[in-house]
């Protein structure tokens, strides 16, 4: 098993890290590397997340594990021994949006 991140979830982590890097860096690497760690999670765990209900219509069974306190979701799926991450949902955002 092996974790892929796909370009838009690298582009969502790295503007994340820059939004909060403008208001603490120190911030900004704890917000980084815990939802890193969330993902390394995965590789023993992959379904611990619940069903992304706003994602049913899609054809993989797309899950979303909530960490940093709530405020961001790991968007995934999980397939040919692979952990697709797809996004890295900020939930602050409209969820009509994801």
């Amino acid at each position: 098993m092996k974790i892929v991140w796909t370009y838009r979830a690298r582009k969502d982590l790295d503007r994340i890290y820059d939004f909060y890097k403008e208001k603490n860096s120190h911030v900004a690497v704890e917000i980084w590397n815990e939802i890193v760690s969330a993902a390394d999670i995965l590789l023993l765990h992959p379904n611990i997340a619940p069903k992304e209900p706003l994602l049913a219509d899609f054809e993989n069974d797309h899950r979303s594990l909530v960490v940093y306190s709530g405020l961001f979701k790991l968007i995934y799926f999980v397939e040919k021994g692979e952990v697709v991450i797809t996004r890295v949902w900020v939930c602050r955002q409209n969820p009509k949006n994801i």
